[in-house]
């Protein structure tokens, strides 16, 4: 489904081919390769296991007034999004399969698959084949507002959520009613924008625009560790085989964390002019990737920190993207956030 989700780009995309050594028939049916919230997984990879585009080609376009910046798409569906609606566009054709307006108006909204047959966008749950408004809640909001994502975890079955300044986790588990609120935790730093979350292996990590890292208990909101940095950790990261891979704001410093015990394995700072990590980071094949305000595109290697390699963007474009990778390919948003 990765070849789908680029198509809402208002604006140039850079590509950087590491390797090309696939055809579509190596993958089956392309349905099986969702993209189930908004950066892919509950780890924030950004990485898709399917195909993806060889050449810029446009497969279909689909005009939506309005349309906003995050993509989903699974049960052979694209989702997008405006301000009041959602719509559920046809995975081969991109016409509109059906459009639901939510009674509430908001910006940015998102959606996340829950099930095979319910969705959650907001405060609002969806029947995926029909865009049916199933509940509205009057407590939970998986809102989306700038770079302050919320994520759902399937393993857990909760989703997490900022509130002013905590992570608020929710039982999802009965989806016949409204999340119901299980555990709360105070970050300091946190607010309503600004600050993602992700998940990995039963741990929670929360943004916050203090010079800190926390990682939390996803079942009881217990803090495991909270590990002094040298900037603010807001925007989002990147879990991945046991780490947590996240830029600071500010000081221009990559870390990369054991995600078990909070230890700094290793840090990577460019010391380039106007460097500033932008938005969050991709990973895959033991390597990340993040784009800089710089200009550039970084590949580091995961378990040592070391650049492998960078791509020079045609200026300092890179802002507020970020990077998607699939098929041995990285995609690099320039001026306008995707997923």
């Amino acid at each position: 489904m990765l070849v789908m989700l680029l198509v809402f780009s208002a604006f140039p995309v850079a590509v950087v081919l590491v390797s090309a050594n696939s055809s579509l028939d190596d993958y089956g049916s392309l349905v099986q390769y969702e993209w189930s919230q908004i950066h892919g997984d509950s780890g924030f990879t950004r990485f898709s296991e399917g195909p993806a585009p060889e050449s810029p080609d446009i497969l279909w376009k689909t005009t939506i007034e309005g349309i906003e910046s995050y993509v989903a798409a699974f049960n052979g569906k694209v989702f997008v999004t405006t301000a009041t609606d959602v719509i559920a566009l046809d995975k081969d054709t991109g016409s509109i399969v059906w459009s639901a307006t939510l009674p509430a108006r908001q910006r940015w909204h998102a959606v996340f698959k829950i099930d095979e047959s319910r969705l959650i966008i907001s405060k609002y749950c969806l029947e995926t084949e029909t865009g049916t408004i199933l509940w509205e809640s009057e407590d939970f909001s998986a809102k989306v507002s700038y770079w302050a994502e919320s994520v759902y975890s399937p393993e857990e079955q909760m989703f997490y959520t900022h509130g002013d300044t905590a992570v608020l986790a929710w039982d999802v588990s009965d989806m016949s009613a409204p999340p119901v609120l299980v555990w709360e935790t105070y970050v300091s730093g946190a607010t309503g924008s600004g600050t993602g979350i992700q998940y990995g292996d039963g741990r929670v990590f929360p943004g916050d625009f203090e010079p800190h890292q926390m990682a939390l208990n996803a079942s009881t909101g217990e803090v495991l560790w909270d590990v002094e940095t040298t900037g603010a950790m807001c925007f989002s990261g990147s879990y991945y085989e046991g780490k947590l891979l996240k830029a600071g704001e500010q000081d221009n410093t990559f870390y990369c964390f054991d995600a078990e015990t909070g230890n700094i394995l290793w840090k990577f700072n460019p010391g380039t002019q106007l460097g500033y990590w932008v938005s969050g980071c991709a990973v895959a094949y033991d390597i990340v990737y993040e784009i800089n305000k710089d200009g550039n595109l970084y590949a580091l290697d995961v378990n040592t920190g070391n650049m492998l390699w960078k791509f020079q963007g045609a200026d300092y474009t890179y802002w507020p993207g970020w990077p998607v990778v699939g098929d041995g390919k990285v995609y690099a948003t320039v001026g306008q956030r995707v997923s």
